[in-house]
């Protein structure tokens, strides 16, 4: 991808392809670039001078995430007449999730919000100093046998008009032990219809499964909402997330959360 600035008479004034999405397969020039979602311009930077934000959609067709389809934000920013890219913002954009849409872009890189904390912090106490707001009625505690007795924290962080979604287990000593980001790429949590702390599998400890409807803005700019099911196994090292039920099983509206679970449980074998 390569940005071009024009004046009236076709005559380039500025031409550049060092862009972050430019980067994702390093050192090719092939890259898994589908188009150019969007693009604003605004003053980003509070100098009154206007600078570009570009968001590009790309989809991997190989390596981890082969067959996925993500988003990666940039920002131009003007200065003495050309502009410049700043890389450690734009990693820190697409490292932690602030690439959905300009509105998160800005917010992060006028007003100054980040969702960083919710991938770096160490404590329960932490996460409320950054203002996250914990959905008291879906959080309590269990015994994950392995990991001993967790409080299951879920909650969201607010950016530009958008809820981020994570859930943690907290141990009794308020460390964070365990962080899930089911949510991945959508844009918002719409709507967290419950959270289930049970053995799914059969192996005798207990999993998680979250299940909630989250939204995205589709190729036209419309809202569109899809319902999901998350599941994440208790192994010996900590939580898998699972591939097998999930990839053979489309929710719907009519499902609820104790219905998926004996779903699930059938899908490895329990009698119903």
């Amino acid at each position: 991808m390569a940005v071009f600035l024009a004046d009236d008479n076709g005559q380039i004034l500025y031409k550049t392809d060092q862009l972050e999405a430019n980067y994702c397969y390093p050192g090719e020039l092939r890259q898994p670039i589908e188009k150019l979602a969007s693009v604003s311009f605004q003053d980003v930077d509070n100098d009154s001078d206007t600078d570009i934000i570009l968001i590009a959609q790309c989809h991997n067709d190989r390596g981890d995430y082969q067959e996925k389809s993500y988003k990666v934000g940039d920002v131009l920013f003007q200065e003495d007449g050309s502009f410049y890219r700043d890389y450690r913002i734009s990693d820190k954009i697409n490292r932690f999730d602030m690439n959905k849409n300009p509105a998160c872009i800005l917010n992060f890189v006028r007003d100054g919000r980040s969702t960083e904390f919710l991938y770096t912090a160490e404590t329960y106490g932490e996460l409320l100093s950054h203002n996250f707001r914990v959905i008291e009625e879906q959080s309590y505690t269990r015994n994950f046998e392995k990991l001993g007795k967790m409080k299951v924290v879920p909650g969201v962080y607010r950016m530009a008009e958008y809820d981020v979604f994570m859930i943690y287990l907290i141990d009794e000593q308020g460390n964070i032990v365990w962080s899930f980001q089911p949510m991945e790429d959508y844009d918002n949590l719409y709507a967290l219809k419950g959270i289930q702390g049970k053995d799914l599998d059969g192996d005798g400890f207990k999993d998680l499964v979250v299940f909630a409807k989250y939204s995205y803005e589709g190729d036209l700019g419309e809202l569109l909402v899809d319902t999901v099911c998350t599941v994440y196994y208790q192994r010996t090292a900590g939580f898998e997330k699972d591939k097998d039920f999930t990839a053979n099983y489309e929710c719907t509206e009519e499902d609820t959360l104790e219905a998926l679970v004996g779903k699930i449980r059938a899908y490895w074998g329990w009698q119903t």
